[in-house]
């Protein structure tokens, strides 16, 4: 499955993921486990990462030299009035608390990740599949299988002519 067909990955996604599923079950399963667990685990392992000071520079580690730096440059008088926070770990500790709102809230996308450039390549594939199964089930759920559906097909006559007069 390519992700570059837009219309052929989501037509599959919806094949293999809602079709010939129980619509709210499979949406259930997604919901938990490929969008709550993964956001909690990405900011997670943020969190981890610059609290324990190990591994590769990245995300909040980046960001926190980042804005050491920065604070160096400028002063504290600069950095307050830039940042409406004193202290480097204040503005840091600013930082963690967005990364968990963003993680709780439910109507943010998985791409919507402050960081989201950061990941792999793969990364990005699974998380972009994930967020188009989420608004995928958000169209799913209105369609109603149950109701007969009209198509209008004005050529259908044209190439059938015993259709005309039905």
């Amino acid at each position: 499955m390519s992700i570059f067909d837009i219309q052929e990955f989501v037509t599959t996604l919806y094949q293999e993921h809602y079709q010939f599923e129980n619509l709210e079950a499979s949406y259930k399963k997604i919901r938990y486990h490929s969008f709550n667990k993964l956001k909690k685990r990405w900011v997670q392992a943020a969190i981890r990462n610059y609290e324990e000071g190990r591994g590769p520079k990245k995300e909040l580690r980046a960001r926190f030299e980042m804005i050491t730096a920065y604070h160096h440059l400028v002063g504290p008088e600069a950095f307050l009035k830039e940042f409406h926070v004193k202290t480097i770990e204040g503005y840091m500790q600013q930082c963690i608390q967005e990364l968990k709102e963003w993680a709780e809230n439910p109507n943010l996308l998985i791409h919507t990740y402050p960081y989201w450039s950061q990941k792999t390549v793969n990364q990005k594939k699974t998380s972009l599949k994930t967020d188009v199964l989420m608004i995928l089930w958000e169209v799913a759920k209105e369609v109603d299988l149950n109701q007969p559906t009209a198509h209008h097909s004005p050529t259908l006559a044209v190439r059938y002519p015993i259709l005309r007069h039905v």
